[in-house]
C-alpha cells in the first residue's frame, strides 16, 4: 500500500534531477522504462478493488476530519524521524474533528514553513528526497484507516530521509565538526534501536509496553488481552478488555472476545456452562446492536445458539453471517456441520465444500471428509481424508479415519465380487495404520486393524 508509490517516486526522480529545460526532454525517451510499474500498481489497485471501495465507500471517518488528523500526523512523523524516544506500537494520538483545534493550526503552521524554507533553501536534486517523502506518505495520508499514526508508516520516508543524510554527509569535509556530531547521533539512534528491539521480543512485552504508554487506546487494551488470553492468563485477559470497553462501550473486538472468555469458559466448567453461554450471548449481542453484520460476533452468537440447542435460531444466525459476508469461510463450517448434524446432508457437504474452496486446510478437508462419511460417500470421503493427510503429515486422526475409509471401500469391493481391488485398497488402509503407529506408538485403533489386516492380507 505504500510501495505503491514507487512509479510517481521514479517520476518525480526523471524530474529533479534533470537540469532546466531539458527536463521534459531527458524524461520523455523514459517513459516506457516506467510503463512496467504503472502496470504492475495498475494490477494491484484491481487486485484489492473491493478492500479499497470499502474504504472509499464507507470511510471510518470523513475526508475532512483525516486532513486534519494527518496534518497533526505529519508533525508527528517529524518529531519521531528526528527524536526516536517514546517509540511505540499504538500512539496515544486522537483525530482532529475541526481546523480550529489549537494543534491542527500549529501543525499547519510548521508544514507551511518547512515547506517554504525547503522551496527557497533546498537543492533541486535535494528536493526530490523531500518529494519521495511526501509521496510515500500520500496513501495512508488520503485514505482513511482505522489507525491514525503508525510507525511501520515511516520505513519508506526514512529510507529517503537517510539517503539525502548521505549525501549531505559526503559533502561535507573530512574534517568538519558536523561529520563528528552526525556519527555520535548514529550511533546514539542504534543504541535506541537496540533497546527497542527487546520490547517486540513477544505479543505480551510488546503490548505491556503499548498500554503502558497509552493508557487511553482501546486498542492496546485489547491486543493486551489477547496476547494474556493466549498465555491462558484469563483473569488478566478479561481486565484489559473490559479496560478497552470503560474507554470505548462500543469496541467490537473487546466486547466479542469478551464474550468469547465467557463462551471458552463454559467448556471447562459443566455446572455453569449455561449461565456463561448466556453472557457470551448477551456481550454478542450487543455488539451486533452496534454493528448488525459484525461477522465474528454473528458467527459465534451463532455457536452459542447451536450448543443450547436452538439449531433453527443458530441457521438464522449464520445465515446473516453469509448475506453480509459471502466469502467468510468460518460461517460456512459452522452451518454446513450443523446441517449434517439435522441430517441434511446434501445442504451441509454444499457449505462444507464452499468453506473448503474458501479455506482449503487440512481441518477443513477432514470435515468435509467426516461429512461425506456420514453420508456413505467413502469415496469422496477417501479423497478429502487424502487432501487433509497431504497438508498436515503430523495429525493422526487425519490417517486413522483415511485407513477406517479404505477399510469399508475395501469391504464393499470384496462383496462385490472384486477380490484382487478389496485386497489392493486393504493395502492402502495398512500403510495408513503404519503411518498412525509411527506418529503415535500406543494408538490402540491403528494397532487393532493392522492385527486383524494381517489375517486379511497375504
Amino acid at each position: 500500500s505504500i510501495a505503491i508509490t514507487l512509479p510517481a517516486v521514479l517520476l518525480a526522480y526523471e524530474f529533479c534531477m534533470g537540469a532546466g529545460s531539458t527536463r521534459w526532454a531527458r524524461l520523455k525517451p523514459l517513459l516506457p522504462y516506467h510503463l512496467g510499474y504503472w502496470l504492475l500498481g495498475a494490477a494491484y489497485l484491481l487486485l484489492i478493488q473491493q478492500l479499497l471501495r470499502a474504504a472509499l465507500d464507507s470511510p471510518v471517518r470523513t475526508l475532512d476530519v483525516q486532513i486534519w488528523t494527518q496534518l497533526k500526523a505529519l508533525v508527528f512523523y517529524a518529531k519521531l524521524s528526528a527524536m526516536p524516544v517514546g517509540l511505540n506500537v499504538e500512539h496515544q494520538f486522537a483525530a482532529a474533528t475541526t481546523p480550529a483545534h489549537t494543534a491542527v493550526l500549529l501543525s499547519a503552521l510548521v508544514l507551511i514553513s518547512a515547506i517554504w524554507a525547503a522551496w527557497r533553501g533546498v537543492s533541486r536534486g535535494a528536493s526530490f528526497w523531500l518529494l519521495w517523502v511526501g509521496l510515500s506518505l500520500a496513501p495512508t495520508l488520503l485514505v482513511p484507516l482505522n489507525v491514525l499514526v503508525n510507525e511501520h508508516r515511516l520505513y519508506l520516508p526514512v529510507a529517503a530521509l537517510a539517503l539525502l543524510g548521505g549525501r549531505a554527509w559526503a559533502g561535507l569535509g573530512s574534517r568538519c565538526a558536523l561529520r563528528y556530531a552526525l556519527a555520535a547521533g548514529l550511533i546514539l539512534f542504534g543504541v535506541l534501536s537496540f533497546q527497542r528491539n527487546a520490547f517486540w521480543e513477544n505479543e505480551l512485552s510488546l503490548w505491556q509496553d503499548a498500554v503502558a504508554k497509552s493508557p487511553r487506546m482501546p486498542r492496546a487494551q485489547v491486543h493486551l488481552g489477547n496476547a494474556l488470553r493466549q498465555l491462558g492468563q484469563l483473569p488478566g485477559a478479561r481486565a484489559a478488555y473490559e479496560a478497552a470497553l470503560d474507554l470505548d462501550a462500543d469496541h467490537r473486538a473487546a466486547r466479542t472476545n469478551l464474550g468469547n472468555l465467557y463462551y471458552e469458559a463454559a467448556a471447562t466448567d459443566s455446572s455453569g456452562a449455561r449461565q456463561f453461554y448466556l453472557r457470551a450471548a448477551q456481550h454478542y449481542q450487543q455488539v451486533l446492536d452496534v454493528d448488525p453484520t459484525y461477522r465474528e460476533a454473528l458467527n459465534n452468537l451463532g455457536g452459542v445458539f447451536e450448543v443450547l440447542g436452538r439449531a433453527e435460531e443458530a441457521m438464522a444466525v449464520y445465515g446473516r453471517a453469509l448475506a453480509a459476508h459471502p466469502n467468510f469461510a468460518p460461517a460456512y463450517f459452522n452451518l454446513g456441520q450443523l446441517k449434517i448434524r439435522e441430517n441434511d446432508f446434501a445442504a451441509g457437504i454444499g457449505f462444507l465444500k464452499r468453506g473448503v474452496e474458501l479455506e482449503p486446510t487440512a481441518s477443513s478437508y477432514f470435515e468435509l471428509g467426516n461429512a461425506y462419511v456420514r453420508q456413505q460417500d467413502l469415496e469422496q470421503a477417501a479423497r478429502a481424508y487424502r487432501q487433509a493427510c497431504r497438508l498436515d503429515g503430523r495429525e493422526v486422526s487425519y490417517f486413522y479415519n483415511l485407513g477406517e475409509v479404505l477399510l469399508g471401500l475395501g469391504q464393499r469391493q470384496l462383496e462385490a465380487g472384486d477380490e484382487s481391488g478389496a485386497l489392493q485398497t486393504w493395502g492402502g488402509a495398512r500403510r495408513r495404520f503404519l503411518q498412525v503407529v509411527d506418529l503415535d506408538p500406543d494408538y490402540r485403533g491403528a494397532q487393532l486393524r493392522l492385527r486383524q489386516l494381517r489375517e486379511r492380507l497375504p
